[in-house]
This record gives structure tokens, C-alpha cells and sequence, in this order.
């Protein structure tokens, strides 16, 4: 049956919790219609001459954080090119006023699921959502429903920074950053403290990351018998084709991007020389299928970290410039700051100034325009939640991390021409001119509305 692994993670308040649960979009299972053991049925990771569709057909799989972005792909992906499968359980939470039927019908209620309905829309019929809640001990999964979802093979989505303390990041698990105990007696004691928790966490950018760290040594720990793989993707943007450009949450580059063509970022924190490590979320989800479909027989967990290639990547000052140069191909979002070039410093006191001369002044003058209008001023909120963005991204931003794929290479390598071309994962295979195209495109589309 499934294993519930123990994590401590942030809540949206900024508290420290912890619960018997993955937090997020951690988790899918696989198992063939009988649920029979697979693990026979799997070679070790060389090529093999069964496609990745076919490795598919007729197995079930279960999925946490499917209303999730990755989760949402990861469905798609599923049905689309693996029209042989035969369930996906997704789990799914009540809501107020919502049960989970109405959540499901919500969630394919997106573009991301248009040409599925088109072409082939009986496939939707194979979700069946499963009532639960991370929140709770055993996912608060109903016995009935426990007994459906017999676990062969175990996939965690966790991130590429979840060791960013070191710098070398290999595709390997690393000791936690501090015992468990140690870890409940703080969260008991300082759980509320933003100070002390940050000295707490130590070398880590913030809790999220530190809380991707303890989750892969648990899994290790915990996994058991169970063939069980970790996929570590960097920071995810959107998505590469099916549909070109398509997200629905402000995250990390995509919201730093977008804020730079509004005008609300001209400063940024950091090195102009740092890689941008990011990775289209359908490039994400492709190799978590693939990985699971070569997975070995191994008592080991295989980790395989999804970054962009150091052959083809961009900086954060190239990406930003790059996204800039695409928006000014087309007229300006009216009641929007004109934007101008990012400019980087890796000193506080620069970057301050530079803020206030490029950032907050132009703001001020923008909403003195508005008062005289009448109008209500908006501008400066706007700069001040962008300023705090990218504040919060300045590990990100300042430091230049070397992540290790050998294994991600490997399978890519590996794969059938076939597969490469249902299951895109290649970093190297990205042209950034025409993937910053259809970035800017897809966020004025799904996120702005902008037509």
C-alpha cells in the first residue's frame, strides 16, 4: 500500500509546522491494472525497447497536488500521450462550498485542457478524484478509497535548490540539515520567530527549501521496498508546446519577468553573470514520466536533477533583457509603467539607490498624475511588492550554483527518437528567442487576459 512520509514545511502564514504528509506537488504512484508487483517488469537504466506510452498502458496512478501547476501538466501530459492508461487517481481537497467533483471539473476548466477535449475527451473520464487533505495523518484518505491505490513505484517532485547551501549540487541525497528532533523542539519553541528561524535554517534561502531537504532524506529513510525515484526540477516557468506559453501561477522568473515589461522591476540584486536556472514545466513533468517508466529494480533512490543545460542557458540579466525586447514588440498594457533596461549590483547600497532613483521616484510622479486626475494612485504598491519579490529571490539571483546531471543526461540520451518527441526534456533542445516569445505571450494570455 502507499507510504506516508513525515516533512515540516511553511504555511502561508510564514509558521513552521509539521505534519505526517508530502506537502505539494510531491507525489505519484504507479501500479498496472492488478496491481501487481512491477518490479520485475523493469530493467535496469539502460535503453530499452519499450516506448514510454506503452510502459503506461493499463497502469494506474495516483497523484498529490494535481490542482497544483506541475500537477495540472503532469495529468495533461498523462492523458495526452499515454492513451492507454487505465485510472488517475488525483487527490484532491474539499472546500468550502466546493466538493471534490466541482474541484475537479474547476480544474480541467483551464486552456491547459482544450485540445484534450477536442481530440480525445472520453480521456478525462479516467480521473477519478480521490477526497483527502495533506494536512492530515494518512493523506485523511478514506479506507475504501486506501485500498484502490496499491503503490509499485514512488515519484517525488522536489527542487533543484533544495541543497543550494552547497555548491555542487550532485545528483545524490544529502544528510538533512539538522536532526528531526532538533527540528520539533524549534518548531515548538520558535515556530513564529521570522529572525530566529532564519538563523535556524542557516545556509538555506528560506523554509521551503529547507523543507525539500528534510523530505528527500525521509524518503530515503522510509521508502523501503518500494523503487523510488526524486526529481529535483529548478525553477519552473512555462511551458515549452501543448499549449506554448501556458502557466497559471506567479512564481519566481515568471513573476520577475513580467514585472521588468510593467515597468515595476529595473533593479535587481545580484550578479549579471548568474545562470537563470530555470525549466519549461512540461520539460519537468516529460522527464518525471520517463524517469519512471526507466526506473531499476534498485533498493536506492535514483535522484535526477531537471535544470537547464550549462550549454545552453541564459543569465537572470539576459532573461530579463530577452523577455523586455519581446514585450516592446507590442503596445503597452495602458495604465502601466514605461519599462526600462534591468540593471544588476551585487551591493546593497547600489542596488538601494538605484531602486529609489529607477524604481521609486518614477512610481511617485506616475501616481502625483493619477491624484491630479482624480484618480486613485497604485504605481508605488506596485514597485514596493515587486521590490520585495525580488528581494526574496536574491540567493537566487547573486549565486551561481553548479548542479550535476549525469543521470538526467543519461535517460535523455537514452531515449527512443520517438519518445523525444512525445516526451520533450532536453534542455538543450530550448531556442530561447522563440521560448521567450511564446514566456511573454502565454503570461499576457493566461495570467494578464491580455488578448
Amino acid at each position: 500500500m502507499f507510504k506516508l512520509f513525515q516533512c515540516i514545511f511553511k504555511d502561508n502564514c510564514g509558521v513552521l509546522n509539521k505534519n505526517i504528509v508530502l506537502k505539494s506537488i510531491n507525489v505519484c504512484t504507479f501500479s498496472d491494472k492488478s496491481g501487481i508487483n512491477l518490479r520485475e517488469k523493469t530493467s535496469i537504466n539502460t535503453p530499452r525497447a519499450q516506448s514510454v506510452a506503452e510502459y503506461y498502458a493499463g497502469k494506474k496512478v495516483f497523484i498529490t497536488g494535481g490542482t497544483g501547476f506541475v500537477g495540472k501538466v503532469l495529468i495533461q501530459r498523462l492523458l495526452t500521450n499515454c492513451k492507454d492508461i487505465d485510472t488517475l487517481y488525483v487527490l484532491i481537497r474539499q472546500k468550502s462550498g466546493q466538493n471534490v467533483q466541482e474541484r475537479l471539473k474547476s480544474m480541467l476548466n483551464v486552456p491547459l485542457f482544450d485540445n484534450l477535449k477536442k481530440v480525445n475527451p472520453a480521456s478525462l473520464n479516467k480521473i477519478v478524484p480521490i477526497p483527502g487533505d495533506m494536512m492530515k495523518s494518512k493523506l485523511g484518505i478514506s479506507l475504501q478509497d486506501e485500498d484502490k491505490l496499491i503503490d509499485n513505484t514512488f515519484v517525488y517532485i522536489s527542487t533543484a535548490f533544495s541543497n543550494s547551501d552547497k555548491a555542487v549540487i550532485d545528483e545524490v541525497i544529502y544528510p538533512p540539515p539538522k536532526p528531526l528532533d532538533e527540528v520539533y523542539k524549534f518548531i515548538d519553541k520558535h515556530g513564529n520567530d521570522e529572525e530566529r528561524i532564519k538563523k535556524f535554517i542557516g545556509g538555506l534561502p528560506n523554509t521551503y527549501t529547507f523543507s525539500k531537504a528534510f523530505c528527500e532524506s525521509l524518503v530515503d529513510k522510509e521508502h523501503g521496498n518500494m523503487r523510488t525515484i526524486i526529481v529535483r526540477p529548478s525553477i519552473v516557468t512555462p511551458s515549452v508546446q501543448d499549449p506554448p506559453g501556458w502557466c497559471d501561477s506567479w512564481v519566481a522568473a515568471t513573476a520577475t519577468f513580467s514585472d521588468v515589461s510593467r515597468g515595476l522591476t529595473r533593479v535587481l540584486y545580484g550578479r549579471p553573470d548568474v545562470p537563470c536556472n530555470t525549466i519549461p514545466v512540461d520539460y519537468v513533468c516529460n522527464l518525471t514520466l520517463v524517469a519512471a517508466a526507466r526506473q531499476n529494480p534498485s533498493k536506492d533512490v535514483l535522484v535526477y536533477n531537471c535544470c537547464g543545460d550549462p550549454d545552453n542557458i541564459v543569465t537572470w540579466k539576459r532573461g530579463a533583457d530577452m523577455y523586455l525586447e519581446e514585450s516592446l514588440k507590442y503596445d503597452r498594457v495602458p495604465g502601466t509603467l514605461r519599462p526600462g533596461k534591468v540593471v544588476m549590483s551585487p551591493h546593497p547600497l547600489v542596488v538601494r539607490y538605484l531602486r529609489f532613483t529607477r524604481q521609486t521616484v518614477p512610481a511617485l510622479l506616475a501616481d502625483c498624475w493619477l491624484r491630479i486626475q482624480g484618480k486613485q494612485p497604485r504605481h508605488l504598491k506596485a514597485v514596493q511588492r515587486a521590490a520585495l519579490l525580488t528581494t526574496l529571490l536574491q540567493s537566487f539571483t547573486s549565486t551561481r550554483l553548479d548542479f550535476r546531471t549525469t543521470r538526467s543526461r543519461h535517460l535523455m540520451d537514452t531515449m527512443s527518437e520517438e519518445d523525444k518527441v512525445l516526451f520533450p526534456c532536453d534542455p538543450k533542445t530550448i531556442i530561447w528567442k522563440n521560448y521567450m516569445k511564446d514566456f511573454y505571450c502565454g503570461v499576457q494570455k493566461y495570467l494578464l487576459n491580455n488578448k
